[in-house]
């Protein structure tokens, strides 16, 4: 079993089902598929509170990199794109066509799919997040891209 805490801003949209995933560095331990996920905001505080009475269990972990624009877009234009290194999610290869066979490795354009399953209302919402809140630790790119590596892990 493995908790991951949340902010406050995803506990509605993991009680609603759409927020089904999550992005976070790698861990030490790393979830399992079939291994059940706890879900906790304020966690390590006095106000730590289960997310969700069930727990959900992880359906994959996926190891990602992602270039994440800012908001408003810079000059340039550049999408937010992520990578899949090694596996894809089954419902990301239900909906998205890809250049290079089967996708693994290929860079894809983030779109509202991808950010509303993240527990965003947007792309720009999702990027303003990453910006706001990864900006400071993180490798930047040319034209201000955040360059992240980590998991993406699904329920």
């Amino acid at each position: 079993m493995v908790m991951l805490n949340f902010q406050p801003r995803f506990v509605d949209p993991i009680r609603q089902g759409s927020k089904r995933q999550s992005i976070r560095l790698e861990r030490h331990r790393d979830p399992r598929i079939g291994e059940s996920l706890q879900l906790y905001v304020g966690l390590r505080t006095k106000r730590a509170k289960k997310i969700l009475d069930a727990d959900p269990v992880c359906n994959g972990v996926h190891p990602i990199e992602m270039l994440v624009s800012g908001f408003p877009k810079p000059e340039s234009g550049q999408p937010s794109m992520v990578r899949f290194r090694e596996t894809l999610p089954s419902w990301l290869t239900e909906t998205t066509t890809f250049v290079l066979g089967d996708g693994v490795g290929e860079w894809i354009e983030i779109d509202e799919a991808f950010a509303v399953r993240d527990g965003f209302r947007s792309v720009e919402d999702f990027e303003t997040f990453w910006q706001e809140q990864h900006r400071p630790s993180s490798e930047i790119e040319p034209f201000g891209r955040i360059r992240f590596s980590g998991n993406l892990i699904e329920w």
